[in-house]
This record gives C-alpha cells, sequence and structure tokens, in this order.
C-alpha cells in the first residue's frame, strides 16, 4: 500500500507495473475499497498497463473528510492524478466510482472511461436506473447489522471471500460519508452526467446486467447509446469484475487496447454488445 497527501487528505493506492506509461485508475465503489478489485490486480491480461487501485477518501485505508460530495472526490482524484503526473491515462469506476469517474472527465483528461454498473445521472436528479426493493439502501446509512451487510452480498452475488472483504470495508468506511452523500446529490451537487458524457471525445465503455438488483441495465444501455459509447451485457450481477472476473478482464482489456493502441475491431471477450440481444 502506497500514500499521497492531497490537500491534507491522505490517499491511500496500490500499484502495479509502475513503470508502464499507460495507466488504468480504478475507483470503486460505495463502503468498498481497491480490495474490491483484487481479481484485476495481478491479471496477465494487465500486465502489459500500469495498474493504479485508489482507496477514495472516508473508505479503506484512506483519511476521511468533513464533507463529501461527487464534485469533491472529483476534484481530489484530479490532484490525485496531477501529482503522480499521469499522462496517458484512462479511468475504470465501479458503481459510485463510475459517477466520480464521470465527473472526472470535467477536471481531468483521461483517454477513456469505463463505467460499471452506474446508471449516468441528469439534471435535476430523478434517480433514472436505480431499482427499488434492493438491500442496497444500508449503503445510506450510518451502520448496519451483520445480517443486513450479508443479505446485500447476496444481491452483489459476492461469494464468501469477497463477502468478508465487503464487510471489512463497509465497516471501515467513515459513517458520515453514507450520510452525506446521497443528501449532496439530492441538493443538486453533482453534475449532468449524461452531458458530460456527450461532451467526452474519448473512449466509452459502460457494462451492466440483467441479474444487477441494483441498477438497470436498460438504462444503462439508452444512455450510452444516446452519448455514442459502447455497451456490454454481464452476467455477474452488480459488481461484474468480482463475480465474473475472467469475462471482465477480457473486456477490460479490450477497452485498454481501444484506448491506448486503437483496435477497431472487438476481440473475443466473452461478452456480446447489447445490440445484438434478442429482445433489446
Amino acid at each position: 500500500m502506497k500514500f499521497l497527501d492531497i490537500n491534507n487528505c491522505k490517499i491511500a493506492y496500490q500499484e502495479y507495473n509502475s513503470h508502464l506509461p499507460e495507466t488504468l485508475l480504478f475507483i470503486h465503489g460505495n463502503s468498498h475499497s481497491s480490495q474490491s478489485f483484487i481479481n484485476q490486480q495481478t491479471e496477465d491480461k494487465l500486465s502489459h498497463f500500469r495498474l493504479i487501485f485508489i482507496d477514495l477518501p472516508g473508505h479503506g485505508n484512506s483519511s476521511p473528510l468533513e464533507n463529501y460530495s461527487l464534485p469533491i472526490f472529483a476534484k481530489i482524484i484530479n490532484d490525485f492524478i496531477n501529482k503522480l503526473g499521469l499522462v496517458r491515462y484512462a479511468i475504470v469506476g465501479h458503481s459510485l466510482g463510475g459517477h466520480i469517474g464521470i465527473h472526472l472527465l470535467k477536471e481531468s483528461t483521461p483517454l477513456g472511461l469505463f463505467i460499471v454498473g452506474t446508471p449516468p445521472q441528469r439534471k435535476p436528479f430523478s434517480g433514472e436506473g436505480f431499482l427499488s426493493n434492493t438491500k442496497a439502501s444500508i449503503l445510506n446509512l450510518p451502520k448496519a447489522s451483520d445480517e443486513e451487510l450479508q443479505a446485500l452480498c447476496q444481491e452483489f452475488q459476492y461469494n464468501d471471500i469477497d463477502t468478508s472483504v465487503f464487510i471489512s470495508d463497509y465497516k471501515k468506511t467513515d459513517p458520515n460519508f453514507r450520510v452525506q452523500i446521497i443528501p449532496s446529490v439530492l441538493m443538486g451537487d453533482y453534475e449532468d452526467e449524461v452531458q458530460i458524457l456527450k461532451n467526452f471525445q474519448g473512449v466509452r465503455f459502460g457494462i451492466g446486467s440483467e441479474n444487477d438488483l441494483i441498477v438497470s441495465s436498460v438504462y444503462m444501455k439508452d444512455v450510452l447509446d444516446e452519448v455514442n459509447g459502447t455497451f456490454f451485457l454481464a452476467d455477474g450481477g452488480h459488481s461484474s469484475h468480482a463475480t465474473s472476473a475472467k469475462k471482465f478482464n477480457n473486456l477490460l482489456n479490450l477497452f485498454a487496447d481501444k484506448v491506448f493502441i486503437n483496435h477497431n475491431s472487438l476481440l473475443a471477450t466473452g461478452f456480446e454488445t447489447i445490440e445484438v440481444l434478442i429482445g433489446y
């Protein structure tokens, strides 16, 4: 684990292949940490890229903040990017990390963005793309019981190891983050994410799942179509990087190739583009 001081906030991160110039920067989801990307950290297919896995402020081993919002997260990560001197890089964001990644497009100049289980939001906020009757409401509470956390892990389709990691991450997360983040969005303290994606000139990938009980894959597909991005359908629920890691890593390698090498053809990934799926 490495640490970088950003505006008096200690940011923890893990780094692999630090000598390589082309970088994938991973941003985890609500109440997770960089450990949620453990299946990507030593993936052979990604060994020709520099990999950086950040702990968001108030998460993992990073320092907490007094106030939390999507623009605040984006500003801190942009300063992190600048302090490391990243030039040729792309962002991979899961869930909340995808929302932060979109906001980063206004702050920084990545060559690509890959969102995982993230429904880009318009303004004013409507919550479109988020599904109801989910156990994920505990992600907005200061604390939850072990039983509630186990139930959410079942929705995530996590195995025993992923469940153990998430429960530990949840309990380490600053409770003030969970209390503040949704109210900040409801008060309008965020950017129109769909418009940001429309204006972005880099590679735009998204992945969703019909099995996701938290986010609508149909909504994600519609938005990615609208912004001229590329959408893929997975079978691993809300966190396909954890639950369908082999296929996800194939797709991630494709994304990196398109960003840094500019391939025009789709490689064999184990996924289908949603446009060819019957019924959509």
